[in-house]
């Protein structure tokens, strides 16, 4: 057919929601999110004659995907992805850079800086906020490390492991992105010869304040807090929001 049509996923009854926008008869862009706590996978199928891009969401880098038969997505819990489709379209899409696994570096050990300012040394595994003693504290958090580079760089995944909930990222001292979508990683550009300085602010929900300890909950419901429809529907949500956080495993792939 001339009109475009949306890609369409292998297995359908997936817990994967989608949006599609399409742009006359040649390009179409389709947002998958992963709605699930579960990691999901499926291949994807499109009309003959259409090539099919990934635009990282981060960085707005296209990366061409396989063409050499279904393309096949994994999803981790809370992932999302674009997909592009384009027929006759040249986007200069370029094939997605690998990671070059033998030569990680691990950042295991790190200091927090506290809500005192105090800084504490914190290693893998990390424990959480709740287990520091900040079990009702909502707001940021700071870790800090050091790395030596032997040799430049152009481009290396930052990846963060788990993160309760979001991340911004400082290098040496200027900000090097957000991470606030599983997986939590990040590309780092233009990484010289030496030693960095790496922080990593990381923001926790407000359910922390409200119900982070018994103590505090007991608080607010002496106060009235939990009239209405909180309560019953959304305090049992909220309840599995304490966990608060960088765990990691933190490790900086050069590409």
């Amino acid at each position: 057919s001339a009109v475009a049509r949306p890609l369409t996923l292998s297995p359908s009854r997936l817990p994967i929601s989608s949006l599609t926008r399409i742009w006359g008869k040649n390009s179409i862009a389709t947002f998958l999110l992963n709605e699930s706590d579960k990691e999901q996978s499926a291949s994807l199928k499109c009309p003959d004659g259409w090539m099919l891009s990934e635009m990282n969401i981060e960085t707005g880098e296209i990366f061409r995907m396989d063409e050499s038969g279904p393309a096949s997505l994994k999803w981790r819990p809370g992932q999302s992805r674009l997909i592009l489709q384009d027929r006759g379209v040249n986007r200069s899409a370029v094939r997605a850079l690998q990671p070059r696994r033998s030569e990680t570096i691990r950042l295991d050990s790190w200091q927090l800086r506290l809500p005192s300012k105090k800084r504490v040394q914190v290693s893998n595994p990390f424990p959480s906020w709740n287990e520091l003693g900040f079990g009702d504290y909502s707001g940021v958090m700071i870790y800090e490390a050091e790395f030596f580079l032997q040799r430049k760089l152009d481009r290396a995944l930052l990846e963060l492991g788990a993160v309760n909930y979001t991340a911004t990222v400082l290098l040496d001292g200027k900000i090097a992105g957000h991470a606030v979508f599983e997986p939590y990683t990040l590309v780092l550009k233009g990484l010289a010869p030496g030693k960095h300085r790496i922080e990593i602010e990381v923001l926790n929900t407000q359910a922390n304040s409200i119900c982070g300890t018994p103590e505090r909950e007991r608080q607010l419901e002496k106060k009235g807090a939990f009239r209405g429809t909180y309560s019953p529907i959304y305090l049992p949500i909220d309840r599995t929001k304490l966990r608060s956080g960088l765990f990691g495993p933190i490790s900086l792939c050069p590409l």
